[in-house]
């Protein structure tokens, strides 16, 4: 009897297994991962931006015109799709040109300026290619210098000659469309203004401004919150 018992438990055993054996190959070929496996993680939002500008074009000088270069670094935390805020660092050149003779009186300016602000960041929906506004408001360190001068036959000229180290409010806009053939790459038009002028002596004026107007091309990369693999471009 007792031989009986023990075979009645064996074959209890033998047909559980059976049943944990083919309820795992089921569940293998109904691909149910388990509920912590990463298969299961959704994609999450862009976490954070890195972004480089380039470009060239004019200068808006008090009294001139001229040439303008611009480089630009911005950082963003993006706190959805479309918006992210950060801040923007800016290198500025202006300079006036100066065709022909001065005569009776012309002035000249130049200016070099560093700028940083904080900036708010608006971009498309799109994952291909989209649109991309940004606008920052901060402060410009660097030198401007204005001149005024005439031709040596000139006997009553106004000469006049300023310059300043004076930190300066500024600003910057960035419009651009950027694409994704492995990176974020695209062209871009950029704005970026500054107080020129102050209340020293010689001053262009207290509120000249003086604007660079370029044209380029903008690089970035970003990252995303997943935890598994490396993070991804935008």
């Amino acid at each position: 009897m007792l031989r009986s018992f023990v075979g009645a438990l064996l074959a209890l055993a033998a047909a559980a297994a059976v049943t944990d054996v083919d309820g795992v190959a089921g569940a293998a070929e109904e691909n149910l991962a388990p509920p912590n496996s990463p298969t299961t993680r959704p994609s999450t939002p862009i976490a954070w931006g890195l972004r480089t500008d380039t470009g060239v074009g004019v200068g808006a000088l008090p009294g001139s015109g001229g040439i303008a270069g611009v480089v630009g670094y911005a950082g963003e935390v993006w706190l959805s799709k479309y918006l992210g805020i950060g801040a923007q660092l800016g290198l500025e050149y202006l300079a006036s040109i100066s065709l022909g003779s001065c005569g009776s009186g012309c002035s000249s300016a130049s200016a070099l300026r560093v700028s940083l602000g904080p900036a708010v960041t608006l971009r498309g929906s799109s994952t291909a290619s989209f649109p991309f506004l940004s606008l920052s408001l901060g402060v410009a360190i660097g030198t401007s210098r204005y001149d005024y001068s005439c031709e040596s036959y000139v006997v009553n000229c106004p000469v006049d000659y300023w310059h300043s180290d004076a930190p300066a409010l500024s600003g910057t806009l960035v419009a651009a469309w950027l694409f994704h053939p492995g990176g974020a790459i695209g062209p871009l038009i950029r704005a970026d203004c500054f107080k020129f002028g102050d209340s020293s002596y010689g001053s262009p004026g207290s509120g000249a401004v003086a604007c660079a107007f370029t044209t380029g091309v903008t690089m970035g990369l970003g990252g995303t919150r997943r935890t598994e693999g490396s993070g991804a471009t935008w």
